[in-house]
């Protein structure tokens, strides 16, 4: 399956265009495979080698975006919710400073690891980790408020089912983690709906219980997630940006709290 990352319509041309880029972005579609290495078999399934990961340090500039994101370099040295309370700015507020910062140090590797100049970070967990990041997290800061805000999120959602098939997950950190089953949160399919609420939930019950309760957070923002998809296929409140026709139904949900996040 071809993953075109940047197949959007014309108004989010016209958006990204109008913000003062070149456009090279535009030029750039590539196949993006679950692994570098995979072969197609004739039938289109894609085969995966044996993989060993590299337990090494991440790539320089992964190891950057890593330690931005989490605050440290070494996240797993830390409590979660020690973790979790100092970089709950970062994460979950809009803030125009943020958004400045991570387009200026980070934007720029978009379009490289689109043409696949960055698949070297896939070799360890943690570099895998920060390409999930840099596709489901980056956009979100660095596009706001515009269609290209989610124009990476499939590409997010595979390299997640990469990560979890080669066992990533258990080689993380759970507040890392976190952020590497975010891209099935962010999805408007309801089978990824379900899986990323029982990966939450199997998270849940991995952290001693002194931390359990800022885990229970985070699943049960999953469920309303999943609620949200399960009810419409989609989520109703990127429907404006994305140039989509809302129905009455979602009209009238995206008056109620709590109906956007």
């Amino acid at each position: 399956m071809t993953l075109h990352v940047f197949a959007l319509n014309r108004r989010a041309r016209r958006l990204y265009e109008g913000a003062g880029f070149d456009g090279e972005i535009l030029r750039y579609r590539r196949k993006l495979s679950p692994s570098s290495t995979a072969s197609a078999t004739p039938d289109g399934a894609v085969e995966h080698p044996a993989f060993e990961w590299d337990h090494g340090e991440p790539p320089a500039e992964a190891a950057d975006l890593l330690h931005f994101w989490f605050g440290a370099s070494q996240p797993a040295e830390e409590s979660p919710s020690r973790v979790a309370e100092r970089q709950s700015k970062l994460w979950w507020q809009k803030d125009e400073a943020t958004d400045r910062e991570v387009r200026e140090r980070f934007a720029p590797q978009l379009v490289p690891a689109e043409r696949g100049d960055l698949d070297h970070w896939l070799r360890t967990p943690r570099g895998l980790l920060a390409r999930v990041l840099l596709w489901d997290q980056v956009p979100r800061n660095v596009y706001r408020e515009s269609p290209w805000a989610f124009a990476y999120d499939e590409g997010a959602r595979r390299l997640t089912s990469l990560a979890l098939e080669r066992g990533a997950d258990q080689l993380l950190s759970p507040i890392e983690c976190l952020f590497l089953y975010l891209p099935l949160e962010h999805s408007e399919s309801r089978s990824d709906q379900r899986r990323c609420v029982e990966l939450f939930a199997a998270l849940e019950a991995r952290v001693p219980e002194d931390q359990r309760s800022v885990f229970e957070g985070f699943t049960g923002f999953a469920r309303r997630h999943q609620e949200i998809v399960e009810r419409f296929g989609r989520f109703p409140h990127r429907n404006q940006v994305l140039g989509r026709r809302s129905t009455v139904e979602e009209e009238e949900f995206l008056q109620q709290p709590g109906s956007s996040f």
